[in-house]
């Protein structure tokens, strides 16, 4: 094994801060800003740790699909993974490598197109694996294709039912009960790999009880596979990732399992910290604390804040009040903590909302560094992973600009929103002739 790289060393620039440029006083507002150069430490790292891990590491479309990056990201990576057929596409037209799907379930027409291109292709049943035999065995006349099945090891660390693939009741993988079953109806010819999903932003040590759990239930099929997917939600650039134990339990794992290839399969681990949010008050409203209005929604351009739930760290971009650069971060209040009557009357002390009627379109509550005025400008951080592929256009919100934050001050706007993006989501997308 190679010497392992070490992430506190490799993501020092990863302050979440070292982005905030110039550049952003003069961005059109709301924008998504993506900065390639913290996308690059991150992908060198996750080369790094594959080569000395000897493992391959695939790109999760999932959270990220801003493919005009895809070009940088494709050199470091073995491949990547799609979620159903529009992600596929998206890969064989932008994206250099081994592509892997995954879905619940597919549609018949999915399955016809998705064979034509695609290297990998895992099922969540044995059910849905047999519906396409004819059609899978068919296809491999043509060109290889390997198959993989996606279980379910049963437990999971992850507190928050929303994300958690493995809790009670969840529809995601196959139980070791019914694996059991559909071995002994079908047997195992034609499956090339096995798949586990379990975890959600989680360390190492995680991945120790995930993977002792999949052993238990599911050591009598793993020798004859030729590879295993250990699925995402590694933070793996996060800086005190826990390398050295995932380096232990790989080689633990080999002493037992030495002829399988391993695949993971990280999102958020591929663009964490390497993006921007950036918005501008439009009207600041009392109700017994000061509530600020900008022009970004929770639900329609971070919809993670409400889901996880989680309040996004935020910048505040002012050249004349910051002494030694021109941002300073403000102090994120807790929920709880403005119940208590000191906390409002406190200065400086906000609630961000949208302009959008959900009563619920809160981002957060903070205390600023200074009185916020009409036309601040706000950079919320960690926003390149799930919250650009997560939009919508409630309200008629209009979507955020896509930006690319170039080396020095400059940036590229790579896509504008414009009105159609909201029209063309409800009818036919050529206008209309009177």
């Amino acid at each position: 094994m190679r010497q392992l790289p070490n992430p506190k060393k490799l993501l020092s620039q990863q302050t979440r801060t070292s982005g905030i440029k110039p550049a952003f006083h003069t961005i059109e507002t709301p924008a998504y800003v993506f900065d390639l150069e913290l996308l690059t430490d991150n992908l060198k790292y996750l080369d790094q740790l594959a080569k000395a891990l000897d493992v391959k590491i695939i790109f999760a479309q999932k959270s990220y699909s801003y493919y005009s990056t895809y070009p940088l990201i494709s050199k470091y990576l073995s491949g990547s993974t799609a979620s159903g057929l529009y992600e596929a596409l998206l890969a064989k037209e932008e994206f250099p490598g081994e592509i892997h799907v995954y879905s619940p379930a597919y549609k018949t027409d999915e399955i016809r197109q998705l064979l034509e291109f695609v290297d990998f292709i895992y099922f969540n049943s044995f059910a849905q694996w047999q519906k396409y035999l004819d059609l899978i065995n068919q296809a491999k006349k043509a060109r290889k294709i390997q198959v993989g099945l996606r279980v379910n090891p049963e437990y999971s660390a992850t507190e928050h039912d929303l994300y958690n693939p493995a809790g009670r009741f969840s529809r995601l993988g196959i139980t070791a009960q019914a694996f059991e079953q559909g071995v002994a109806e079908y047997g195992l010819e034609g499956i090339d790999g096995l798949h586990f999903h379990a975890l959600c932003q989680e360390n190492a040590d995680s991945l120790a009880k995930v993977l002792t759990n999949f052993e238990n239930k599911f050591s009598a099929y793993i020798k004859p596979m030729s590879w295993l997917n250990f699925g995402g939600g590694h933070h793996f650039t996060e800086a005190n990732y826990q390398v050295d134990l995932l380096a232990d339990i790989l080689r633990n794992f080999r002493l037992k399992y030495p002829a399988q290839t391993i695949y993971f399969e990280p999102g958020e681990a591929i663009s964490l910290d390497a993006g921007y949010l950036v918005c501008e008050i439009l009207d600041i409203v009392q109700n017994e604390i000061k509530i600020a209005i900008v022009d970004t929604s929770a639900t329609c351009h971070m919809p993670d804040v409400l889901e996880m739930p989680y309040t996004p760290r935020v910048f505040l971009l002012d050249e004349q009040y910051c002494e030694d650069d021109y941002y300073i971060e403000a102090e994120i209040i807790d929920d709880e903590l403005l119940k208590e009557q000191t906390i409002i009357k406190m200065d400086n002390i906000y609630r961000l909302g949208g302009p959008t009627c959900l009563a619920g379109d809160i981002i957060g509550n903070y205390k600023f560094p200074r009185p916020l005025r009409l036309n601040d400008r706000l950079v919320f951080c960690d926003m390149a992973l799930y919250a650009h592929v997560k939009t919508n256009t409630f309200n008629g919100m209009p979507l955020p600009n896509l930006v690319t934050l170039k080396s020095g001050e400059g940036f590229e706007v790579e896509r504008e929103a414009t009105y159609f993006d909201f029209k063309n989501r409800l009818g036919n997308m050529t206008s209309r002739q009177d």
